[in-house]
């Protein structure tokens, strides 16, 4: 790897910092007047909570509640508190445990100390469809405990601070919850005429669960509280959101934050009735989760695209946490034993967007962002979707291209013992309940062999649950999106499967999925996934690149052997690996085996950039170029 003048990052990043902070101090002011509440509400923290985001939302910000769902006390000023005096602190993290998985997770949320419910989703799909629970997670042996498969992808879901698992789905004309254990789930048809959809969902650690939906298609949106033990449901509607969507809604004991597109966030208090509207300066807001003290958190983006936090206390006006460069887009948020707030993101950058997570501490007076980088070199790319921290301080981080959770923290070297199975199951007394048990049979792959070869190698997958009936056996590849070829499979039975490698298959790594009965294959017995191969042959060797200095926007070539037949991604980047890098991938022209011809893309600084050939299943340096200053013609 190329070395750059690490005098050139030390100047970019006290300049950013310093624009960065100057930016906070002088950013526009904004009207944030809500009404407060006669008293501060207990609140419980939420894991996460995830909601089918709408296609297009249309914006009616600045609609007000109606007089019935306003306090009725008389609305008084909150102070406007001087802007917080903000500390950036910009580190590299590199993971302690990456725990593969055949689905993309989308949700994240601590089942108790050890253990990790992930929403995952099939195909490249926003909304989850599947739903494990991993064991052993602060130990080298973690591996799933159960795995629920959803007869449809879950319109909204969520995860309580104690552990319970709620996903909504649209059934028989009406929308319905199923409640999930580590043995057991509960489905809960809500009663009818009251919800047809259920767009949101945070479920307490009393059992209440807090949603959001509507009537019908094209109607107001509806806050309630639903009790599965008891089978009412008793709503509010919110006006002017008929053609609002729910971007995230956070359970408080007394109450719920609601964000409902780019209009104010509402935090709802079902004892008095009151909606107390929080006007934000935002464009889009996204998801949202609660402290234990009945503070929130909420995550969006401004009128410009620029992403930004806000620290929501009822009562009193919302605290904006601008982030800083190189984050693009904010994904999952999650909050800490001691409240501090975190937020995963991804940038412009890598292969496929450079990712990390951040953290914000501090009060109104002094914040501090710690902004960490996850390194490329460590994980193919792709931004992280969602978070999770348990009581001990572990950051969990899903990002949804790799098929991975990443740990970071100090983990112990012993064994955590499976959560017990013997619990209850709730019981639903507003109609007949059904149970989707766990998947007993669900297949399991537990070793491949080999693990490397050329193309035409015929890989050996043992395990279990995968049938009589031949299935699917696809590689995709580790390094290029979207990239998959379908191996040819010579036999199969109900514990073994022989493969074969595709003559046509570039060399690099390559994930190992299974597909057998409808159903993706898990990992058994360990924690790391079984399922990767090595395709061998001639790798990617470069013999020059011209121009090696130049205007963005001019074309180049890169000449050597063994580039591939399939097309790849040629990156410019420079501070390649920290929060300051920049550049992007060019535009290509022409791909053959032997020469990549391309234009170089206009999005980097006078100065040297590192130059990578990305293919299906390897990244290789290309050189350098050093771009001058100025566009080409």
């Amino acid at each position: 790897m190329m070395k750059r003048d690490s005098r050139w990052l030390v100047l970019a990043a006290i300049l950013a910092v310093v624009l960065f902070i100057e930016g906070c101090a002088t950013g526009p002011s904004q009207n944030l007047t809500p009404t407060p509440l006669g008293q501060t509400p207990r609140a419980e923290a939420t894991a996460q909570t995830g909601a089918k985001e709408p296609a297009a939302p249309s914006a009616t910000s600045g609609s007000q509640p109606s007089p019935a769902a306003t306090v009725a006390s008389p609305t008084v000023q909150a102070e406007q508190a001087p802007p917080p005096s903000v500390r950036v602190l910009a580190t590299t993290k590199q993971f302690s445990r990456r725990i593969s998985l055949p689905d993309a997770p989308v949700g994240l949320g601590i089942e108790g100390p050890g253990h990790l419910w992930v929403f995952g989703a099939h195909n490249g799909e926003s909304q989850p469809d599947t739903l494990t629970l991993l064991s052993g997670i602060l130990t080298d042996s973690a591996s799933p405990q159960v795995t629920y498969r959803f007869p449809q992808p879950a319109e909204a879901f969520g995860i309580s601070s104690a552990g319970t698992a709620v996903a909504a789905f649209s059934a028989n004309g009406g929308a319905e919850l199923t409640l999930y254990s580590a043995d057991k789930s509960s489905v809960y048809p809500l009663p009818s005429q009251q919800l047809y959809t259920v767009e949101g969902v945070a479920p307490l650690s009393s059992g209440t669960v807090w949603v959001v939906g509507r009537k019908a298609s094209g109607q107001e949106l509806q806050v309630g509280e639903y009790h599965p033990g008891q089978g009412s449901l008793s709503l509010q509607p919110i006006t002017g959101t008929a053609n609002e969507g729910v971007m995230g809604i956070a359970a408080a004991q007394n109450g719920a934050w609601v964000a409902t597109g780019p209009r104010p966030v509402l935090y709802w208090v079902p004892e008095s009735g009151a909606l107390v509207a929080y006007p934000l300066d935002a464009r889009m807001l996204g998801k949202a989760v609660a402290e234990s003290n009945g503070d929130g958190w909420l995550a969006g983006s401004l009128p410009d695209g620029s992403p930004e936090m806000w620290k929501l206390q009822p009562g009193k006006a919302p605290i904006p946490v601008r982030m800083p460069p190189p984050i693009d887009m904010l994904g999952g948020l999650a909050v800490g034993p001691d409240g501090t707030g975190y937020a995963g993101w991804s940038a412009v950058g890598g292969g496929h967007g450079l990712p990390g997570f951040a953290h914000v501490s501090g009060d109104a007076a002094s914040l501090t962002i710690e902004v960490d980088t996850i390194s490329p070199d460590d994980l193919p790319g792709g931004g992280v979707g969602s978070v999770a921290v348990d009581n001990s301080g572990h950051v969990w981080c899903g990002v949804p291209f790799s098929h991975a959770v990443l740990g970071f923290g100090i983990f112990l070297p012993i064994a955590i013992p499976p959560l017990p199975t013997s619990q209850p199951a709730p019981v639903a007394t507003s109609a007949p309940s059904t149970s989707t048990a766990p998947v007993s049979s669900m297949p399991e792959l537990c070793a491949s062999d080999p693990t490397s070869g050329p193309p035409g190698t015929s890989i050996t997958m043992t395990g279990q649950g995968f049938g009589s009936t031949a299935g699917t056996v696809q590689l995709l590849g580790a390094y290029t999106a979207g990239f998959t070829r379908v191996a040819n499979v010579v036999s199969w039975s109900d514990n073994q499967i022989v493969a074969q490698v595709p003559a046509d298959m570039p060399a690099g790594e390559y994930i190992i999925a299974i597909e057998a009965g409808g159903q993706q294959a898990g990992p058994c017995g360990s924690g790391a996934w079984p399922g990767i191969f090595t395709v061998t042959g001639p790798s990617a060797h470069v013999t020059g690149l011209t121009p090696s200095r130049g205007k963005e926007g001019i074309p180049f070539t890169i000449t050597g052997t063994g580039f591939g037949s399939v097309v790849g991604q040629v990156q410019f980047c420079q501070f390649c690996g920290t929060p300051s890098q920049i550049g992007g991938n060019a535009q290509i022209t022409s791909w053959s085996d032997t020469q990549i011809q391309g234009v170089v893309p206009r999005a980097l600084q006078c100065g040297v950039a590192q130059v990578w050939i990305i293919c299906p299943g390897s990244k290789v340096e290309a050189g350098s170029f050093t771009a001058e200053c100025g566009l080409s013609g």
